[in-house]
């Protein structure tokens, strides 16, 4: 009888585990200004041009080149030959509402660049690079 229960509590916790671990990987979250910047990324690889518009500082102090990301549906292809290569280089820089974040983008992915961003509520915006 004991290996019975033993069976069924493993078989409960193998289909608990399967559940949880999905296939589909976490979005990255407006939260932090590393996940800002990573959704950025992200829609350079999967077109998803939406995600990008509130992006953008709330209060409209943000530079012309990320006023450009935020507007990537306009001219896709720039966006992406820049973007869907970039990676983080390095954990955000914090100091109050504002942060920098290092990160390699570039048609080959190998341009150096520090995105700024601010925080308004609990979330992050992009501000210049």
């Amino acid at each position: 009888m004991k290996s019975i229960a033993f069976l069924f509590s493993l078989y409960a916790l193998t289909f608990a585990f399967a559940q949880c671990g999905g296939s589909s990987p976490l979005k990255p979250s407006q939260f932090t200004p590393e996940g800002t910047l990573l959704i950025v990324f992200a829609a350079a690889q999967n077109g998803d041009y939406e995600s990008l518009r509130n992006l953008c500082d709330p209060l409209h102090q943000n530079d012309g080149d990320t006023r450009s990301i935020c507007n990537a549906g306009d001219k896709p292809a720039e966006f992406v030959a820049y973007f869907s290569k970039a990676e983080l280089k390095g954990k955000a820089t914090i100091s109050g509402i504002k942060a920098e974040v290092p990160f390699l983008f570039g048609p080959n992915g190998t341009q150096t660049e520090t995105m700024n961003m601010v925080k308004r509520g609990e979330k992050w915006y992009l501000i210049s690079f």
